[in-house]
Formats: structure tokens, sequence, C-alpha cells
């Protein structure tokens, strides 16, 4: 009894095992493998990633070999990855890594994996009948592998701001792209990919493949789905590119943040300075003697003082003649030769009638 039981029970067991087997994939690693790099975690990877791309094709589980090495190190593998490169899918069973580079993007080695798993499915799932455009590789490895980080929306938006956004047919050149072009070409395949996605939902991105695969051709396979030639798509992208990361991120770039800072203390010690000089000018403004005040007077307002002074005085020793006023100019020093002696008798003459 126990033991037919125990027979019944395994047959779902066995049923399950044997459909867990033929998706899985045989992952191998080799050379230099990083710490918390499983081959059994990159298959389930793999798997996730044909679900998402190619569910209705069926799953190829040859094994995938994936090697890590050293670029300091004599290799086959160090002339096949631009010098910026952190990864590279090679046909339909080969990727290989480099451990000790710092990939474009500031992504990590997890994500540079999963990214080139992306590769390597597509390049099955063409199954040689039709080759995907580079911009729909990078862009789908990217936006599946969640390798996004600040990097690429400050290539963006700079790109944006000096009108250097790429068309997508250029990203098939990316390889001979210099570091700065190729984060621009990697990011606006991603921004793209992503827009797809947002747009329409994740089934577009197996929707297009299958057509593709369909029509044994990309271009008639995107239109299928979408309505759209790839020249109009192309248009859209870039307009949509622009509108939604045109903001400045460009400025919290490390250089230009250093650039800015400068500019702007710069610009407070011009002020300062400024602001200074014009004090002090109005402080040595405030210390200059009044000219005006202190000018001498008027010749003129002296001789009018000195007349009426005088003229006061003889009304006060009783000159009362209205007739002979005089003149300040009449009181001139007498010497002894011209009659001062004269003079001074005549004020005598006017004492004594005054006393009378």
């Amino acid at each position: 009894m126990k033991s037919s039981f125990a027979a019944v029970c395994k047959v779902p067991l066995i049923v399950f095992m044997m459909i867990v087997s033929a998706g899985a994939v045989t992952v191998k690693l080799h050379g230099f493998v990083p710490p918390g790099i499983d081959a059994g975690l990159v298959g389930v990877e793999y798997r996730r990633l044909y679900a998402e791309l190619s569910p209705d094709i069926a799953n190829d589980t040859s094994p995938v070999h994936v090697v890590f090495y050293l670029t300091h190190h004599s290799n086959p593998e160090s002339g096949m990855l631009p010098e910026w490169g952190g990864g590279g899918a090679i046909g339909n069973d080969s990727i290989i890594m480099p451990v000790d580079r710092q990939p474009i993007l500031g992504i990590d080695i997890g994500q540079i994996l999963v990214h080139e798993l992306s590769h390597i499915i597509l390049n099955r799932a063409g199954r040689d009948a039709v080759r995907f455009p580079r911009w729909f590789h990078e862009g789908v490895a990217m936006a599946l592998s969640g390798d996004v980080s600040d990097r690429d929306r400050y290539a963006l938006s700079k790109a944006v701001f000096s009108g250097s956004l790429l068309h997508l047919q250029d990203v098939a050149d990316v390889n001979s792209f210099p570091e700065f072009r190729a984060e621009l070409a990697y990011a606006q395949s991603r921004e793209t990919v992503r827009w797809l996605i947002d747009t329409y939902g994740i089934s577009i991105l197996s929707e297009i493949v299958d057509s593709s695969v369909a029509y044994r051709s990309f271009p008639a396979g995107f239109e299928k789905c979408l309505g759209l030639t790839q020249r109009e798509f192309d248009i859209r992208a870039i307009d949509h590119i622009s509108q939604s990361q045109g903001r400045f991120y460009w400025m919290l770039d490390d250089y230009l943040g250093w650039l800015l800072f400068a500019v702007f203390s710069l610009l407070s010690s011009a002020v300062v300075l400024f602001k200074r000089s014009r004090r002090k000018l109005e402080d040595e403004d405030e210390t200059i003697p009044d000219v005006v005040e202190n000018e001498p007077e008027d010749d003129d307002e002296s001789e009018e003082d000195g007349e009426a002074e005088f003229n006061g005085y003889a009304d006060q020793i009783g000159l009362e003649d209205d007739e002979d006023e005089y003149d300040i100019e009449d009181l001139r020093p007498f010497d002894d030769d011209d009659g001062g002696e004269e003079f001074c008798d005549e004020v005598d003459d006017w004492d004594d009638e005054g006393q009378d």
C-alpha cells in the first residue's frame, strides 16, 4: 500500500523535473570567476530573459560559456573588446568579461553578465534568420538587466543641450566610438526601449522578436508591430528623449559642478570687492571740507559792511548831516605831512559841539 502511494507521488515530481530540465541551460564559468557569481543563478537569469524575449520560440538549452579574464594577462580575449567595454557576447554561446576594468555607465559585474546573456538570447531567438539592429540589442539588454545610473541621464541631457543626439542606425558603430560617445549610444538605446515598454508593455519586445523572425527581417517585423517605419520611429524616439531628458542633469556632472562653483566664487568675490570700493569712496566724500562755506567773503559785501559800521559810528558822535554821508573810502590813514594834525583838531571841535 505504501509502496504504491509512493509510486503515485513520484510521478508528478518526475514530470516537474523533466519540465524544468527541459528549459534549463548549462552555464559553464571559466577563468577568474568573481565572488558571488554562481552558474546556477546565471541559468535562472537565462530562463527569465528567454521568457521575456521569446516565449513562443523553443528554448535553446545549449551550453553558455562565460570567460572571466584579467586585462593585463596575455590572452586572446583582451583584443576583442573596446578599451571601455565591460563585457561582450560572441556568437550564440560565449561571453567574455574582464574583471579588472571599470565599465562605462558605472554598472556592476552582475548586471553586465545579465546584459550579455540578453545578447546571447537575442542571437539564439533570431536563429540565423534575422539580425537585430545594435540599438535594439543594447536597449533590450540594458532595460532587462536594470543597468541604469545617473551617468546615462547626464549623457542624454548633455546631448539634448548640445543637439548631439544620435540616430538609431548610428549605434551600429558603437564599438569604434570613444567612451563619451559610447555612453550616449548605450543610454539612448536604453531610453528608446524603455519608451517602447512604457508605451506598449513588456510584451512588445517578444512581439517584435517573433514578428521579425516570421518575416525574416527586423524592419518588416518592426513595422508590422508598430505601424511605423524605422525612420519614422527614429524621429519620434529623438523627440521623446529631447522632451523627457532635457532637464539639467548635466549640471550635476562633477566637472561642470566644480566649474560652476568656481564661476560662482569669482562672481561673489567681485561683488564683495565692488561693494567695499564703493563704501570707501563714500567715506572719503564725507571727509572732504565744504569749500563753499570756507571761501573768503565777497569784496563788495565787505565794503558794504564797513561802510555801515562807519555810518553807525558817525551817528553816535553826532554827525547827522544827511547830505554829507561819509564813505568808507574816506578813512584813509593820514601822514603828518598831509595834515593829520588838522584832522585831529576837527575831531576835537566835534566833541566840543556835542557837549554843548
